[in-house]
């Protein structure tokens, strides 16, 4: 079985049980939301299933009827007495007696086949006067001179064959045309064109009056405006009640909500959609209601999960956190036992804390009996010890012997307890941080014995003074300086040489101390851990120096080992810090620096 992450096995306990509850719920959460998900999905599938039927007789009585005005005027254009009353007129003046018994049998014709399907018949001829037009219906208007334009257009390029027209009208109406041919001739003669106004209209009323479904819309239309309902919908485009790759849609208009079916009429060149429309709220009321009840009993479960999860928790951890503060307090060395309640549940908490009150007061016995008594030894021996070497009896005793040789006219042996005293004194100070100017000063009092002591010490100095206040730890450069003036003295020279430099570099300040003195093994330290070597001088200071760094500012700033050049460098690196110090390119020299 693979084990689980490290950052939840690093995580404490209560986090984890609260992690692990939170996980179950948003599980059983998703999952049921998904099982409601599909639930409604199923429901709009099997909404549409029902209307679809509906949709079909829909469509099936609206093709019906329209293909019904096809026919009839088809019946028209064909008819006997039509044809013969319609030549008459082309070839007669217009108010001839010939004349105008063919006008009254064309409008008998148009009075047969005349429906309520339909709004106006139209005739359009030529006679020898100029085009006339006979008209038959309800409303007579005629058509824009560009409306017959365009449909006499039509007609023209499918000769015989219907034509289809959206009319631009408001009223709920389209077009449909045709070619008049002479049918009796050898040559087929154009003699005119018969239009029909369609009243669109009142056959999608009369159709939606033989569904037996209620609270549904209908629309019929273009790609541009509603053919059927003429005024249409508040708020809504045509572009909503239309789909060119859906069967069924659910869509919110400006009347909310719509569950919507499409189905094109079979109208020859013409993109007429029908759409049946039901309020989706309406219907799908009972299934929201239950929406909202099991969202609601949903988030009434997560909240009584989590506030049941929450006071188990707070009892589980109640005795867990008083354990924690006992350790706590023991860390800090207050072994006080603090009695445990009777209401203190018997748990496998509450054990720990009494088996652990019993290892308190064992160990506060223990300590009283042992540690204790041999800590008042060790002070004791310490005490004494510090009242044979008292600093201050030190740093009297070096001021006498400075005074002393200035009287006598002994300067070295002045400069020497001068700056015996000084370093004595920063060296036992109780700072664990100074700033590297301060160390600097710690380092020229050093060097300036050794420079009474080795008159050919020859020391240098690069030092950057925007450096100088970054702190670093105590007693840090002075013990390298040291090794690197008894390395240097390994080999007989003329002259020793030593370089100390401190550069900043950006984000951090490079310590250098070099010598030339013989080069140096720069596995030193690795040799000085397992013992291969053991340390000469200040070996151990150099493993104590690293180690410090590396715990302090991390393993980039270990001690690093060069030979270069005839001279051998140790190195560390220190990070500049949150405060940077002041800036400036120029250098100092440290045998200027304060060593008073």
């Amino acid at each position: 079985m693979p084990r689980p992450p490290r950052w939840f096995q690093d995580m404490k306990l209560k986090g984890k049980l609260i992690l692990i509850v939170a996980v179950i719920i948003t599980i059983f959460t998703s999952i049921s939301l998904l099982s409601f998900r599909n639930l409604v999905s199923s429901y709009d599938e099997l909404l549409y299933a029902q209307t679809a039927n509906m949709l079909s007789q829909f469509s099936d009585s609206m093709n019906g009827r329209l293909e019904d005005m096809d026919e009839t005027s088809q019946y028209v254009v064909v008819d006997g007495s039509f044809q013969e009353a319609l030549k008459v007129l082309i070839s007669s003046e217009t108010y001839s007696y010939n004349a105008l018994l063919a006008l009254n049998q064309v409008k008998d014709v148009m009075n047969r086949y005349f429906s309520n399907d339909l709004i106006y018949m139209g005739l359009y001829y030529d006679s020898p006067s100029g085009q006339r037009s006979v008209f038959w219906g309800s409303d007579s208007t005629p058509e824009s001179e560009d409306m017959l334009a365009r449909l006499f257009g039509l007609c023209d390029e499918a000769p015989g064959k219907a034509v289809w027209l959206d009319s631009g009208r408001d009223d709920g109406s389209v077009l449909v045309a045709r070619q008049i041919l002479s049918v009796n001739e050898t040559r087929l003669r154009k003699l005119g064109y018969l239009v029909f106004r369609v009243n669109l209209a009142r056959i999608a009323q009369s159709v939606s009056r033989t569904v037996s479904m209620q609270n549904f819309s209908l629309a019929i239309t273009t790609p541009d405006r509603f053919l059927y309902p003429a005024e249409g919908f508040p708020d809504v485009l045509p572009e909503e009640f239309r789909s060119d790759q859906e069967t069924y849609d659910i869509r919110r208009t400006g009347v909310g909500s719509r569950f919507l079916t499409f189905s094109h009429l079979d109208i020859p060149d013409q993109d007429w959609q029908m759409t049946v429309s039901f309020s989706y709220n309406r219907i799908f009321e009972s299934v929201l209601t239950n929406n909202t009840v099991y969202i609601i009993s949903i988030i009434a479960a997560v909240l009584l999960a989590v506030i049941a999860s929450s006071v188990l928790v707070r009892g589980i951890f109640s005795q867990f956190h008083t354990l924690v503060g006992k350790i706590e307090r023991v860390k800090l060395g207050n072994f006080a036992v603090s009695p445990t309640p009777v209401t203190a549940a018997r748990d496998e908490f509450g054990q720990l804390n009494e088996y652990f009150d019993q290892m308190t007061v064992e160990l506060k016995k223990l300590i009283d009996d042992s540690y204790v008594k041999q800590l008042l030894i060790t002070q004791a021996e310490f005490k004494a010890l510090e009242q044979q070497i008292n600093p201050h009896f030190l740093y009297n005793t070096l001021n006498s012997i400075d005074w002393l040789a200035k009287k006598a006219g002994q300067e070295e042996i002045s400069t020497i307890a001068e700056s015996l005293g000084q370093l004595l004194r920063d060296t036992l100070s109780r700072e664990d941080f100074i700033s590297i100017e301060k160390e600097l000063s710690i380092v020229q009092c050093y060097i300036r014995i050794q420079q009474i002591r080795f008159d050919t010490l020859d020391v240098r100095t690069e030092i950057d003074s925007s450096a100088l206040r970054i702190s670093i730890p105590k007693m840090t450069i002075q013990p390298l300086v040291e090794n690197a003036i008894l390395h240097s003295q390994e080999e007989i020279l003329d002259s020793y040489r030593l370089i100390l430099r401190v550069r900043r570099e950006t984000e951090w300040i490079r310590i250098e101390v070099s010598n030339d003195g013989p080069p140096i093994d720069v596995h030193i330290l690795d040799h000085l851990r397992d013992h291969s070597v053991k340390p000469k001088g200040n070996g151990v200071g150099l493993l104590n120096i690293d180690s410090r760094l590396r715990i302090i500012f991390g393993e980039k700033s270990g001690l690093y080992f060069q030979n270069d050049g005839g001279m051998t460098t140790v190195g560390f690196l220190v990070p500049v810090g949150p405060a940077p110090a002041k800036k400036g390119d120029e250098s100092v020299n440290v045998q200027n620096a304060d060593c008073r």
